[in-house]
């Protein structure tokens, strides 16, 4: 997927210049895998805990990230992101950060580092 471009237009993520993906709430952060795309949507307004989705490179939803233990009434996720041994992260607004499996999203690791 090298030659090929992502980029954000508000809800819309782009390849290519073309409509990939549409969302019901504007795209914050994408990261790309080897087979699929991360994407974070902003969550400051509707505080959805559940606001960090993978997709395969054909379009498809691959999984939607599975809600966290409440610690707090806003949960929502604020950054995802690859971490030096190449898991896929993410980083919740109460501090939590989870490793995920890049296959099905399932949570590999949870932990408080705030």
């Amino acid at each position: 997927m090298n030659e090929n471009t992502f980029t954000v237009n508000e809800n819309k993520l782009l390849l290519n210049g073309q409509v990939f993906v549409i969302l019901d709430e504007n795209i914050q952060d994408f990261i790309t895998t080897d087979d699929s795309i991360v994407i974070l949507v902003n969550a400051d307004i509707s505080q959805n805990d559940r606001n960090v989705y993978c997709y395969n490179f054909d379009g498809k939803l691959r999984w939607r990230i599975l809600p966290l233990d409440k610690l707090h009434f806003q949960n929502y996720y604020t950054s995802v992101y690859l971490s030096d041994e190449d898991l896929l992260q993410a980083y919740n607004i109460n501090g939590v950060e989870v490793t995920l499996d890049k296959r099905d999203g399932n949570f590999i690791k949870k932990e408080l580092i705030k």
